[in-house]
């Protein structure tokens, strides 16, 4: 029995296959006419015209299989829309809650607003403060720009950071022999990176965990470290923008140099992420087949574990990289209480983006199979280091990272009370607890139907939380079945 069909849908550009039918006329050009099949270059274009506007096209599916997809695609643009509404709206009240722009002349009819210490401030101070303040409105239009972008489907945004990863790994080599285009090349990844990574932050993080370090251990554990850092940037940038429009803090120009440092520009995420790929650089040179479960014997390797952080910048130094990229790159395993290393410097000396990495490389390292550390439960892992080694990393990364995480993060793996498994799969609105979708009996078998259920009920709260390597002693498989 023939069950194919070909059926009208209103698809995200993002998710335009070859073969589609354009079912609709674009307008002004010629070659996007109703009927037109669509080729991969004519996706392209679709893709930069369309932006993040749905476009209807017929396309010839399986009714007996594609049903699913057919709801995905069609939740996936509801909830772009949605998006795009709150983004414009945040945006709207962002820009609209002052009549004119902050200057020197008129800073004193907004110090209420903010809240401004106005005594200690002389002329100059009044100048950078105004420059301040203008310039986190700035931020947050841009941040809410990029949280409107095109929402991927998780198949599609788990293949393009499989994409990046071979990307970032053949660019080593050439950033090792000193090539500037190479340097090039890691911006431009590292900018479709964060497009994807802005809107998309709660299935990068989930995608964090289904990124297993096994293969590519290099380039996929400084994906990683990316995706870590910059959900916990953008939310950071977020949590200092409520500050400075909080009335309950007294801001002088130090309060207002703070904010300033701890939110992040477009431009800077770029930064924070391409730091964030390069920061063990060295290592691809003293052990080109790194791997997960790598064993160090030697005192030559040991010492040359100890000097990476240190290499890995002397490579990066022969660039005209930023100050602080370069820093964060010498910086990364530095902790704000001064215990870490190369330098045993305290976060008074940090540069822009290590307070962000180092908290991501230790996170990251926790989380995933490495040759360094032995591995927790990322809520295990949230948890030891607000409380055990809260001392060693800046509190507000540390509240960023949680608030985009959540303290059972998105795909973190887990056994209820009745001894079912499964992993958390979506944020559960009014609760501290996400929904966890079942797929595992108790014995590890593979349950009929997988089914969501929300674990703060009795007989389904969670029991006990589980490591990559627990699971893969339950059932070989498990990585299969995330639902995505």
């Amino acid at each position: 029995m023939d069950n194919s069909a070909r059926q009208t849908l209103e698809i995200a550009s993002s998710d335009l296959e070859p073969g589609d039918i354009l079912a609709q006329n674009i307008d002004a050009y010629n070659n996007l006419k109703k009927g037109t099949q669509l080729t991969p270059s004519l996706i392209d274009q679709l893709q930069r015209l369309m932006d993040t506007r749905p476009v209807s096209i017929e396309r010839e599916v399986d009714t007996a299989t594609d049903q699913v997809e057919t709801r995905q695609a069609a939740s996936s643009i509801a909830r772009q829309t949605d998006i795009a509404d709150m983004i414009s709206e945040r945006v709207n009240a962002a820009f609209n809650k002052r009549e004119e722009p902050v200057t020197v002349d008129n800073l004193t009819e907004y110090s209420a607003m903010y809240n401004l210490d106005m005594g200690e401030m002389d002329s100059a101070d009044q100048a950078e403060a105004v420059k301040i303040i203008n310039s986190i409105d700035n931020i947050s239009r841009q941040i809410a720009e990029l949280e409107g972008g095109p929402i991927r489907s998780r198949a599609t945004l788990q293949r393009r950071l499989q994409d990046r990863v071979k990307l970032v790994d053949n660019v080593y080599t050439g950033l090792l022999n000193a090539r500037e285009v190479a340097v090039k090349a890691l911006q431009k990844v590292t900018l479709s990176f964060i497009e994807d990574t802005g809107p998309n932050r709660d299935a990068s993080l989930l995608l964090k965990d289904i990124m297993d370090q096994r293969l590519n251990f290099l380039s996929t554990h400084s994906l990683n470290v990316a995706v870590v850092s910059l959900a916990a940037a953008i939310e950071l940038t977020k949590i200092m923008e409520q500050k400075l429009i909080n009335t309950e803090i007294t801001k002088n120009l130090n309060v207002l140099r703070m904010i300033k440092f701890k939110s992040f520009s477009k431009a800077e995420l770029i930064k924070l992420g391409f730091a964030a790929f390069v920061h063990d650089l060295y290592f691809k040179k003293v052990f080109p087949d790194l791997q997960w479960n790598s064993k160090f014997h030697s005192q030559r390797e040991k010492s040359e574990i100890e000097r990476h952080a240190s290499e890995s910048y002397h490579i990066m130094k022969r660039f005209e990289m930023d100050y602080h990229v370069n820093k964060a790159v010498l910086q990364h395993h530095e902790r704000v209480d001064g215990t870490g290393y190369p330098d045993g410097i305290t976060g008074r000396m940090f540069s822009k983006y290590t307070s962000l990495i180092s908290f991501a490389d230790r996170y990251v390292s926790l989380t995933q199979p490495n040759p360094f550390y032995p591995n927790l439960h990322p809520t295990a892992t949230i948890k030891r280091l607000l409380t055990v080694e809260k001392a060693a990393f800046d509190a507000d990364v540390m509240i960023a990272f949680a608030r985009a995480a959540t303290m059972i993060p998105i795909g973190s793996w887990v056994q209820l009370e009745d001894g079912k498994i499964g992993y958390s799969c979506r944020p559960n609105s009014g609760s501290s607890l996400p929904y966890v979708l079942l797929v595992l009996a108790s014995d590890g078998a593979k349950l009929d139907a997988p089914c969501e259920t929300d674990p703060s009920f009795p007989g389904q709260r969670i029991k006990k939380l589980l490591t990559m390597d627990i699971l893969r002693k339950i059932n070989s498989n498990f990585e299969e079945l995330y639902i995505l």
